[in-house]
């Protein structure tokens, strides 16, 4: 499944203690259907280099959509399917 990923900034927020708080937005697309709308912060003090904030970014995005299709693997397996179908026919209304 090849999901179409965009990251945009929201905000940026300097607390009391000089830490900023960076918060970016990341919107996965599965085709026209959005499947990920999440905000993913990290926190950075600008005396170091931006690179440590933004590898940490990357990794909080890209653990968001591991899990997403992890989820969807399991979400379409026919295992699961037929235990649904089967749990179905089982009822008794």
């Amino acid at each position: 499944m090849a999901l179409t990923c965009t990251l945009t900034k929201k905000s940026v927020t300097k607390m009391d203690s000089g830490i900023y708080i960076i918060t970016a937005t990341l919107a996965c697309a599965n085709g026209a259907t959005e499947v990920i709308n999440q905000n993913v912060s990290v926190s950075w003090n600008n005396l170091t280099n931006v690179t440590v904030a933004q590898a940490e970014l990357q990794t909080k995005c890209q653990a968001i959509i591991d899990r997403y299709k992890a989820e969807q693997t399991i979400y379409t397996a026919t295992a699961l399917n037929n235990a649904i179908s089967a749990i179905q026919t089982a009822l008794v209304g």
